[in-house]
């Protein structure tokens, strides 16, 4: 039998140890590495829950940072981005 999902609770994230800094020093590594983190993990999760989601007319939350809804304070654009990226997932 295929489990009952009332809610998917997305919320993790993280910059991984990198500093802010201008954009033409980030290198697609650490782009890369923030999103899989911040964004890919949570399409993944939501991905394989959306059927019993919808079965259960169940929920998903997500929580994002201010980073999602305001330009970059901290120079950690791919972080930004990544959090922009996830307040549209949802």
């Amino acid at each position: 039998a295929e489990a009952r999902v009332d809610a998917l609770v997305l919320c993790a994230g993280g910059v991984l140890g990198h500093v802010g800094g201008p954009l033409e020093e980030a290198t697609e590594a650490a782009w890369d590495a923030i999103f899989d983190v911040n964004t890919k993990a949570a399409f993944v999760a939501a991905r394989a829950a959306a059927p019993a989601l919808k079965a259960a007319r169940g929920h998903c939350i997500t929580i994002s940072s201010g980073a999602g809804v305001h330009p970059s304070l901290t120079r950690l654009h791919a972080y930004c981005a990544a959090k922009h990226a996830l307040v549209g997932l949802t």
